[in-house]
């Protein structure tokens, strides 16, 4: 029932979504000849041996291969030594969780073919059977086509990140069911598991949530901690990176929309503050977040603490709900304009709303505009 409930709010907040813009044009599913230079080096190969390696996994996975050879002109040598296929195994899985082709691909099976000389190729593991796949890769891509049509290209890219982070805390549920067999389980990790049961654990979230980044053309990269046994996504806008963990944001689990901002662009020190105090953060590429430039612009965001999901209007600005910080039982709606450039905004309240908000039976509120 209430993944029922969830579905339905999703689909009416896309919806206003789309019909509050007037016009919304529909972002590309994934670019023909994606950039793959985004990866950077991985392990012991540099830049540009990463990305043909990359580039021969990609082309491999979107033609549904079988088996993916790794050698031909250019191609860099791929030793036998723990280092060096390792490093195979980041970039196969970087591809895999970073573009749309990898979205039935079994991130965690890689054998690769050997010959004395080194690495020839890989054999990608699936997650259906062959005959299945291309049925269930044109479902998926529809329900992600679906959901970034509401987009608009003309949106700052903080927008963008926050219309994803609201559909999919709106649309999906953490997963606490243990499967009964491994593959099962399996699924509860992957963002294919998401779409198809919209559920998953912080991997699926954080998988799925930079799927929908790189079709309106952000770039995001998953954060692993061992000593959190958690993931989550670290987003480059403008050259600047900023931390999401939607998991933690989707904080009231069946109970559709009330989410958290308390991860949302956040810095290191942000996400500190919220509880990751953890000192092993790192990319799914092996870098490790603290030699990057995380940025606090956006620590202390008009959408901090509103207590429902931030809400576009048609004049560009933001409605929000937050509680009276001297009267806990009244709620107080807020137009909010801001500037994605400076991370400054201005709060004007329109509204207030006197009731029992804090109680044993939660309750929550869902937006909505009309005529202004």
């Amino acid at each position: 029932m209430t993944s029922c409930i969830k579905r339905a709010v999703a689909a009416c907040t896309a919806a206003c979504m789309m019909m509050m813009q007037g016009m919304s044009f529909p972002a590309a599913a994934e670019e023909s000849e994606p950039d793959l230079s985004v990866l950077g080096a991985i392990g012991v190969f540099n830049e540009e041996e990463t990305e043909k390696i990359a580039t021969a996994i990609y082309n491999g996975l979107a033609q549904h291969a079988e088996r993916i050879s790794l050698r031909g002109a250019g191609m860099p040598t791929i030793a036998l030594d723990y280092e060096s296929t390792e490093s195979l195994g980041m970039i196969f899985r970087s591809v895999v969780a970073g573009w749309d082709v990898g979205l039935l691909t079994n991130k965690n099976s890689m054998p690769y073919t050997i010959n004395m000389t080194g690495v020839l190729g890989i054999t990608p593991g699936y997650l259906v059977e062959d005959d299945q796949y291309d049925a269930e890769m044109e479902a998926a891509l529809a329900i992600m086509d679906e959901v970034t049509a509401g987009v608009d290209d003309s949106w700052p890219d903080v927008r963008k990140a926050m219309y994803f982070h609201d559909y999919m805390a709106d649309a999906y549920c953490y997963d606490y069911t243990e499967y009964a067999t491994e593959a099962e389980n399996y699924l509860r990790h992957t963002a294919y598991g998401m779409l198809k049961r919209e559920t998953a654990v912080c991997e699926g979230y954080a998988w799925l949530y930079g799927l929908f980044l790189r079709r309106v053309g952000i770039d995001s990269k998953m954060v692993l901690s061992l000593n959190l046994n958690h993931a989550w996504n670290l987003l480059n806008i403008d050259g600047s990176y900023y931390h999401v963990d939607l998991t933690w944001d989707d904080m009231y689990d069946s109970y559709p929309g009330q989410i958290s901002y308390d991860s949302f662009l956040k810095s290191n020190n942000g996400m500190e503050d919220s509880n990751h105090n953890s000192a092993d953060w790192v990319l799914n590429t092996g870098v490790s977040v603290y030699d990057l430039p995380v940025s606090e612009l956006y620590d202390y965001g008009f959408w901090n603490d509103s207590i429902t999901t931030i809400e576009p209007l048609p004049d560009n600005s933001y409605l929000g709900v937050y509680l009276n910080p001297y009267d806990r039982r009244t709620a107080e709606f807020i137009r909010c304009t801001f500037d994605p450039e400076t991370g400054e905004s201005e709060k004007t309240a329109i509204h207030s709303y006197s009731g029992q908000w804090q109680s044993n039976a939660r309750s929550y509120v869902v937006t909505d505009t009309y005529q202004d």
